[in-house]
């Protein structure tokens, strides 16, 4: 469900990871914000969606994608560029998807109830899935 993204200039590289991470939470706070754009959010879709911006910042802060230096993300997996391919594709993923779930509310065109609250759910679950990917990838790596 992702869209390929383009090789990344070498420049970029050195805060990809980072520049990803704070686009990914920037949208988590527009879908969670008080504009229209969540207006036709049920209580509890709301909530699934802070469950999972609070699990996306506990990555985020274990790993350190958010910062620059010596510790962070971007600078540790500098020798690792397969690596840092695959987390950059799937912070990727994960903005597409948070830009689709953003779109749904916001459009407007989808008026019944039933098929919105189903475009919402699949967005969640494609949400869900990048999370877990993050997860499973990154704690092996960086126990040893």
């Amino acid at each position: 469900m992702c869209e390929t993204t383009p090789p990344v200039p070498k420049v970029h590289l050195e805060t990809l990871l980072r520049d990803k991470t704070i686009a990914c939470d920037e949208l988590f706070r527009k879908c969670l914000g008080g504009s229209t754009a969540c207006e036709h959010y049920i209580d509890f879709q709301q909530l699934q969606l802070q469950c999972q911006q609070a699990y996306f910042n506990k990555w985020a802060r274990e790993f350190e994608a958010d910062e620059t230096g010596p510790s962070s993300l971007d600078y540790r997996l500098q020798r690792k560029p397969a690596l840092r391919d695959v987390v950059a594709a799937l912070l990727g993923c994960l903005i597409d998807t948070l830009l689709r779930r953003l779109d749904i509310s916001v459009d407007g065109g989808e008026t019944d109830a039933e098929s919105l609250t189903m475009k919402i759910l699949q967005e969640e679950y494609y949400i869900d899935e990048n999370l877990k990917i993050l997860r499973g990838i990154m704690v092996p790596v960086f126990e040893t």
